[in-house]
């Protein structure tokens, strides 16, 4: 009497099988495993970079909103001291406080890159 053992391995196919292909697919399989493998670590990079981005345009955002506010409240208060100044003909303070309001305007931005200035502010 045959055990089931056995009786399974009658049961196979006694054909010789070519394992040579099988290591060539292998090979390529792995391959394809390791460019997937520097995608992924690429794509992982690429995640990060995102998020530090969304943080820089965060931060950019409160920043250049405090910088934008504080000029135009600088620029009215430099207005009204030089129209004071005008009327009361203290041409020496009207004279500065109109040269520094000018300075301030032509100091803000004139460093910044317009295209990435409005990226961050996207």
């Amino acid at each position: 009497m045959k055990s089931n053992i056995e009786k399974v391995y009658s049961k196979l196919p006694n054909k010789k099988h070519n394992f040579r292909k099988h290591k060539v697919d292998l090979s390529l399989l792995d391959n394809l495993n390791d460019r997937k493998d520097s995608w992924t670590s690429k794509h992982d990079n690429i995640t990060e970079l995102f998020e530090q981005i969304r943080s820089i345009k965060s931060e950019f955002n409160s920043i250049f909103n405090d910088v934008s506010s504080e000029y135009d409240s600088l620029s009215d208060e430099y207005n009204d001291l030089f129209n004071k100044a005008s009327e009361l003909g203290a041409d020496d303070l009207a004279d500065k406080a109109f040269s520094n309001k000018l300075d301030m305007t032509n100091y803000y931005g004139s460093e910044w890159d317009n295209d990435i200035l409005r990226f961050l502010q996207d």
